[in-house]
């Protein structure tokens, strides 16, 4: 199948971009020629640019379907629908398709020959506000490359670097740090963090992410006087993270608005525990808590005697297994598991 792909930036290392990636990859490798077209920065003529390059790629590449890759990019597709027929597919990836308010985003949806989906949670959010949508979802969960995410010991770099001990217990969140959202639950875990000192004084918060939410994050810290227990980190490359993975004992995200979370299944692939929320996506990639212990986002004690229970190792033994965590979120969400639902897909895309 011929195929135009509309994306964001490819360079950005946020699960959307992670998402269409892998999408692109899977497609290519399952056979089928694909014409990608990012939109870089988000400027006026950069807009037009992206606009004029779709629909020259539509006259000449002649694809089958276009796929959009945020519900944003639908307008230009929704045009060439109306005008000349040609199909198009929508991916719902989370929180911007739960309160469609727009007219015209609602007319693309119910234009749209499919709309995928990444969790459960977000068709039923969709649904919930257009019914008639309900026939054309098509689940597609992300993925985690297990050849990148793989189980090691603590990296002594890591540890010398930030001067930690072997006997130091490391808490991880990897988050974008948006003031828009604030949904993550990294504010819960700092305002938990006295609580959880007094239970085990050799804890470290390591929050990897930056955004417009930063400012409000480092005056929390201080508030709390958590100051030498926080380490936030701007960005790192994904080898880096890897090793954040591997250095930390437990991954926490009580987030309660994650379409679905690529950062616990990435923490999973590299053996690790996690504690997600319980009333989003997120319960999704931990499969219901068998993964993973779910708790109430809004409670600071179900949060601190959650990683506390981790830390201390008083929580189901099947958590603390990496063997047995890697092996099934592989089983899963491996990258094949992934090319053999997108070639699914394209099949639903040609039907």
């Amino acid at each position: 199948m011929k195929i135009i792909f509309l994306t964001s930036d490819l360079e950005e290392n946020g699960g959307i971009q992670k998402f269409g990636g892998g999408l692109i990859e899977a497609l290519k490798r399952n056979g089928h020629e694909v014409s990608v077209l990012a939109l870089g920065k988000k400027l006026f003529f950069s807009k037009i640019v992206f606009v004029a390059r779709l629909f020259l790629g539509f006259f000449t590449f002649r694809p089958a379907m276009i796929i959009c890759g945020h519900v944003n990019f639908g307008p230009p597709a929704y045009f060439l629908k109306v005008f000349f027929g040609q199909d198009y597919s929508i991916i719902a990836y989370g929180i911007e398709a739960w309160e469609i308010k727009s007219r015209l985003k609602r007319k693309i949806l119910k234009k749209a020959k499919l709309i995928v989906v990444i969790s459960n949670f977000s068709k039923e959010k969709i649904v919930g506000q257009i019914p008639e949508v309900g026939d054309r979802i098509f689940y597609l969960p992300p993925f985690v490359d297990g050849k990148k995410f793989l189980m090691k010991e603590k990296p002594t770099h890591l540890l010398r670097k930030h001067g930690l001990s072997d006997s130091s217990k490391i808490i991880l969140t990897v988050s974008r740090l948006s003031a828009a959202e604030q949904y993550k639950g990294y504010d819960k875990i700092i305002a938990a963090l006295p609580g959880m000192i007094k239970e085990t004084p050799n804890v470290k918060y390591f929050l990897i992410g930056k955004g417009s939410d930063s400012g409000r994050v480092r005056s929390l810290v201080e508030s709390t006087q958590t100051s030498s227990f926080v380490v936030m980190i701007d960005r790192v490359s994904e080898e880096e993270l890897v090793d954040y993975y591997n250095l930390s004992d437990v991954f926490v995200m009580p987030s309660k608005g994650e379409g679905f979370g690529m950062a616990f299944i990435e923490a999973l692939a590299c053996g690790r525990p996690v504690v997600a929320g319980n009333r989003d996506g997120s319960r999704e990639a931990v499969l219901n808590g068998k993964l993973g212990i779910l708790v109430d986002p809004d409670s600071g004690e179900d949060i601190v005697a959650a990683i506390t229970g981790v830390l201390k190792g008083k929580c189901p033994t099947r958590l603390l297994d990496r063997d047995f965590l890697r092996k099934n979120v592989l089983d899963v969400f491996g990258f094949d598991k992934f090319v053999q639902k997108v070639e699914n897909l394209v099949y639903e895309l040609s039907r």
